[in-house]
């Protein structure tokens, strides 16, 4: 996975100023637009919550969507659970 063997390469390059990293989001279903709307939320929080966020919502995917619905109250309880 790339957090595991690449993001502490690129993490140094972006501290020794060689490098910049850009993390985009792509919503390709109309349910992925609101989960992406609710992970800006998180790093918007003044926290670093936006990867822990991102994180459970990779590891609980089937929970966070049922085709193109998302599960709204399951993405709230993931926030909850990272205060």
């Amino acid at each position: 996975m790339f957090f595991e063997t690449n993001l502490p390469e690129v993490a140094e390059l972006v501290e020794q100023g060689r490098a910049v990293y850009i993390y985009r989001h792509f919503a390709f279903t109309p349910g992925a637009k609101t989960v992406t709307i609710t992970v800006a939320c998180a790093a918007a929080q003044g926290q670093p919550l936006f990867f822990p966020y991102h994180d459970l919502i990779l590891e609980n995917q089937r929970q966070v969507a049922a085709g193109d619905d998302v599960a709204v109250g399951t993405l709230r309880q993931f926030a909850v659970d990272l205060e």
